[in-house]
């Protein structure tokens, strides 16, 4: 517990001095990018005449989010990127960091983009500037530096006539393994290549996956020591749609075979699905995937699956999560909590024929049993709202749910957190991150760090854009005033957002801190001094927007603080 003194301010000009700075700092604080107001959200880029499209995120560093995008320059696609800090602050041009503007195809297709272990972001795309589609891969450090060269590494693989989907694995080594679809007109196979952090190619010629049928959709898990697992998909049948069966090799960090191909499931999957594995924690990995209803094969069902890290796996097919043959349902969202609780899994339940739509989810241990019962937990009924999920992020007891309810042509994103029951956590249970009635598409939510979530999406509210918007924990958007003043010095942090008591870290643990709490008009409302790591249960004040400024002998701090 931190030891409290509340003192009367005395010393008029310090009064001045505070009040001045905290007027300064509020004003900042003003202007920050993150809104509560659900009709304007974080415009990332919304320019007339240049639409912005197929929007990618993934988490930076310190709290941050890289976003790509491409969008229409001079008569064709450009890719660019941007960069937030977790206040929401554009990080680099206004209207985006220019990445490349090679010649593209009148089509765009499937890329990736990642974050590395230093916190550069990895983009992987497609362009021509071969003269054919092939793929090029930038590293892009946190100041907007082009770490792999102005114009990245071109990737192509011996006799494909294409490159197309390419897809990054961030070894734990910091290696990037990038592999993609290689086509030519004798088929499709998959191709791969290392890159080290400094940018060089590892491998003389790609590596591949070959063999008497076609093999695509490529994902890359990482494992110890710089190792990874290859998991793909092998089309067979001769006929359209083709057999998608799923499959998975492991190399260690020499990209030495260690086991496989293994079988990931007998259960096949539509040709348009692509798989997402997520890490298991123990050098392997799960992997939920969209089949056939085992009953009635015309409905759509989904499974859970376990690779593990020696190849084997729960059994020949897999878990199947919600049981029945009155609907279709889907994978919308799996993330590993914990060995403890388990995988938790966010599907799309519609009726048969699709018109409606709702949200259950399903939580399955580390040996593969549902945890929830056969029909899981309904988050929200099918509806003729039209419930779409689309991501989720995972808590340590449980996980948040952002979808889009409406069609997508008229589109609001809404938010649900359930614990691992799958019953709601928030009173209400659902919020609104947007509530602009516009066509959104390509919505996705990063991880819950600092108790911040951010979810970004393309709509046309205006022109074609790309928006973002903050979520907390507690169910509140907005400023969330968890990060240091951007003039302050490295006096002291907040560590956490807790719900009701801001936690103060001196930089210094032996440090005695004075501590001043204003509210957004810069008005005192509270003074205490601390020793060390302190949550301050004694702050008792009302929701809103907060100053707190530090004090030693020798300097002063400021940092935000919202009281959800």
């Amino acid at each position: 517990m931190p030891v409290m003194r509340y003192v009367p301010w005395c010393d008029q000009a310090m009064e001045r001095t505070c009040t001045l700075l905290a007027c300064v700092v509020v004003a900042g604080i003003a202007n920050a990018q993150w809104t509560n107001d659900t009709l304007q959200n974080t415009t990332i880029r919304d320019a007339a005449q240049q639409p912005a499209v197929t929007p990618l995120m993934c988490d930076g560093p310190n709290g941050s989010t890289y976003v790509s995008w491409f969008e229409t320059q001079g008569g064709q696609y450009v890719l660019k990127m941007q960069r937030l800090d977790a206040d929401g602050y554009l990080q680099w041009q206004s209207d985006g960091l220019l990445i490349s503007d090679h010649p593209q195809n009148s089509a765009l297709f499937r890329y990736d983009l990642a974050t590395d272990i230093d916190g550069n972001a990895i983009v992987a795309f497609q362009d021509e500037r071969s003269g054919q589609l092939d793929i090029v891969a930038y590293k892009i450090g946190p100041d907007g530096t082009f770490l792999w060269g102005a114009d990245g590494i071109e990737l192509t693989a011996p006799s494909s006539t294409q490159g197309l989907s390419p897809v990054i694995g961030v070894l734990t080594n910091n290696d990037a393994v990038i592999a993609w679809n290689a086509n030519s007109a004798n088929g499709s196979w998959v191709a791969l290549q290392r890159i080290d952090p400094m940018g060089n190619v590892e491998w003389t010629v790609p590596h591949t996956i070959t063999g008497n049928f076609n093999y695509t959709r490529p994902k890359v898990v990482p494992t110890s020591s710089g190792g990874y697992i290859l998991h793909y998909v092998q089309e067979s049948g001769g006929g359209f749609p083709p057999l998608s069966t799923m499959f998975a090799q492991r190399s260690d960090a020499m990209d030495q075979s260690i086991w496989g191909p293994v079988q990931v499931s007998s259960r096949t999957i539509p040709f348009f699905f692509f798989p997402e594995p997520v890490g298991d924690g123990h050098d392997g990995y799960y992997v939920a995937f969209q089949t056939s209803n085992p009953i009635i094969p015309s409905e759509s069902d989904t499974y859970l699956q376990r690779v593990r890290g020696n190849g084997t796996t729960w059994s020949t097919e897999g878990t199947e999560l919600l049981t029945g043959t009155t609907t279709h349902r889907f994978p919308a969202g799996a993330g590993l909590i914990d060995d403890a609780h388990g995988v938790l899994v966010s599907l799309k339940v519609t009726d048969q024929a699709q018109s409606s739509s709702g949200i259950s989810v399903q939580r399955s241990d580390t040996a593969g049993t549902v945890q929830l019962g056969p029909n899981g937990t309904e988050v929200l009924p099918v509806s003729a709202n039209y419930y779409d999920p689309t991501d989720m992020a995972t808590t340590t007891d449980g996980g948040i749910l952002i979808y889009r309810e409406g069609a997508q042509s008229d589109g609001r994103i809404r938010a649900v957190r359930v614990a691992t029951n799958g019953a709601t956590v928030w009173a209400p249970a659902i919020r609104t991150l947007s509530s602009v009635p516009a066509n959104k598409d390509d919505i996705a939510c990063g991880g819950l760090r600092n108790d911040q979530l951010v979810t970004v999406w393309s709509d046309d509210r205006t022109n074609d854009g790309i928006f973002a918007q903050d979520l907390t924990g507690s169910g509140s958007i907005g400023p969330v005033g968890i990060t240091q003043f951007h003039e302050a010095t490295e006096l002291m942090h907040l560590v956490t957002d807790p719900a009701d008591h801001p936690e103060i870290v001196p930089s210094d643990p032996r440090s005695v801190l004075d501590l001043t709490l204003f509210d957004a008009s810069g008005r005192r409302v509270l003074q205490a001094r601390i020793r060390g790591r302190s949550r301050m249960d004694g702050w008792d004040v009302p929701t809103g927007m907060y100053l707190i400024r530090a004090v030693t002998d020798h300097e002063s701090t400021t940092l935000r603080w919202c009281r959800p």
